[in-house]
């Protein structure tokens, strides 16, 4: 498990689902855990420690209502109204089997198999894991500006027969991933390389960049196209500090002048 989270790390990926095979792993030193014999207060130990925290989860997503003003005054992070509503929603959900489990404790052995003091571990943990990964984290990627700028990109580039595709210095992985462009994508270093691009008879060609390279290159574009690029990576107010690195992308047509 180590090993892979040192992998996933250096990979430079930020993803949090990119760790998911982490969990068959910690499901089996679970399982170890579990069926150790003789190891009954490091079992409880172990135990508390998990239901601890998923019930610290659960109350922080049901109070994040409260939270919200808090983290928008600190961050400017303005929450969608559905993910202000699927975290107490999700937080509710997730400390019902702690209620059943003083109510009703037959129906959680019942329903997961498990002992009584693991089954309301099993169903929080599930509807907290299952609710982030079904609902809130596809709420969060809507608001990925990266992603929506490349799949403008990729709708662009889709809709030229004949197309060409650099990057200006910086090459942004996200970018290429979501642009699923079919060919191969050049990386120009200076703007004699830019210029010559521009300047090439492909009759389609998409010049991507950073924003903070669009002054270095307004003097080799063409001059239809130096009032603003056709496509900008737009940002959010806590997003600010990222403005330099936004891209942007210019479409040209024909040869350059």
């Amino acid at each position: 498990s180590v090993l892979i989270f040192v992998f996933f790390t250096f990979s430079g990926s930020r993803r949090n689902y990119y760790i998911l095979p982490l969990l068959p792993f910690c499901a089996l030193f679970t399982s170890a855990f579990l069926m150790t014999q003789g190891k009954e207060r490091w079992q409880r130990l172990g135990l508390g420690l998990q239901a601890g925290l998923l019930v610290l989860v659960c109350l922080i997503e049901i109070a994040s209502l409260g939270l919200w003003p808090m983290i928008k005054a600190r961050t400017g992070f303005v929450p969608s109204q559905n993910l202000k509503l699927s975290a107490p929603i999700l937080g509710l959900l997730a400390l019902t089997p702690w209620l059943i489990r003083r109510a009703a404790p037959s129906i959680l052995v019942t329903l997961t198999g498990t002992r009584l003091k693991m089954a309301p571990l099993v169903l929080s943990a599930a509807v907290l894991m299952g609710g982030f990964f079904w609902r809130q984290q596809v709420i969060l990627s809507a608001l990925s500006d990266e992603r929506n700028f490349a799949r403008s990109l990729k709708a662009q580039v889709m809709g030229s027969p004949s197309v060409d595709m650099a990057f200006y210095k910086d090459v942004s992985p996200k970018v290429l991933f979501y642009a699923d462009y079919p060919g191969p994508v050049q990386i120009l270093n200076d703007l004699d390389s830019a210029r010559s691009f521009i300047q090439s008879d492909k009759e389609v060609k998409f010049l991507v960049s950073n924003r903070e390279y669009i002054p270095e290159l307004l003097p080799v574009l063409p001059e239809e196209n130096r009032k603003e690029p056709d496509l900008i990576e737009k940002y959010h107010a806590w997003d600010q500090e990222k403005i330099p690195t936004n891209m942007v992308a210019w479409k040209i047509i024909g040869k350059g002048k």
